[in-house]
């Protein structure tokens, strides 16, 4: 009786609390985590989509029974998160997703692409032989003019454009777009096709502005800097199998590495 008594003057007191306070839920949670809570679940389960502008800040309001702060902070946490951004003027805006990549995982595209859970897909947008520049000849080792089979491909994930490549490969592994489309994974390709399996890769990152003819693809504005990377694909050999030159969204793909100390520390 005495534990009853209890439980219910401190289940009424906290009711008090909470019709003058509507920063906390009913069990003393901070109120603006639920609503972000909320809000990230129906991002995930698509109730809004990358690009969609959720209720205006009113009806949050009266939709979470909130004060302006309190959705302001769900808001802002979410933000925190890369799953929102605010356009002044316009509203609050559901972002694209953000693909990561660990640089020690030797990962094609479309595994890092699954890995988060998202679906990727390959638009090949060139697929043709032409002559090896002097810098492209340098790289797989051929000779200037010589014959290399170039292919462009546009990536994206959950239909949101990630980035664009474009690989040189050695004129006896050519690709057929159609197919390579299918099967997502150009490395796929060439150890089905081929039986080329991928042994490492030496990867170049650097931030430049992006040429106009690929911003469009992009849909970027011309010029706007982006993460671009220059890959040599070894086979099992330690022959270079591929040249690519891609251009990435930084605002969509972010590369995160790992460094450990060696020896002791000073």
């Amino acid at each position: 009786m005495v534990s009853l008594l209890i439980h219910k003057l401190v289940t009424t007191r906290l009711e008090r609390r909470l019709a003058m306070d509507d920063t906390l839920n009913l069990y003393g949670t901070p109120k603006y985590l639920t609503i972000a809570r909320d809000l990230r679940n129906k991002i995930q389960q698509g109730v809004y989509v990358a690009g969609q502008y959720l209720p205006p800040e009113k009806d949050l309001v009266t939709i979470y029974k909130a004060s302006r702060p309190t959705v302001r902070a769900a808001i802002a946490k979410l933000r925190e998160m890369g799953m929102l951004e605010v356009i002044h003027g316009t509203g609050t805006r559901v972002t694209s997703p953000q693909i990561y990549q660990q640089l020690t995982n030797q990962l094609s595209f479309t595994d890092v692409i699954k890995a988060q859970g998202l679906t990727p897909k390959t638009q090949v947008t060139r697929s043709e032989y032409i002559q090896a520049s002097e810098t492209v000849a340098n790289k797989l080792g051929i000779c200037t003019g010589d014959r290399v089979f170039v292919i462009g491909r546009l990536r994206t994930a959950n239909d949101i454009i990630i980035s664009y490549h474009l690989s040189y490969l050695h004129p006896e592994y050519p690709v057929d777009g159609a197919r390579l489309e299918k099967m997502l994974s150009l490395y796929r390709y060439l150890n089905e096709i081929y039986g080329l399996s991928i042994l490492f890769t030496d990867d170049t990152i650097w931030a430049e502005p992006c040429p106009p003819e690929i911003a469009q693809m992009l849909g970027i504005r011309p010029h706007r800097v982006v993460l671009q990377m220059e890959r040599l694909a070894y086979a099992s050999d330690n022959q270079v199998i591929e040249l690519s030159q891609s251009y990435l969204r930084s605002d969509r793909l972010k590369y995160k590495v790992r460094i450990y100390r060696k020896g002791k520390m000073q």
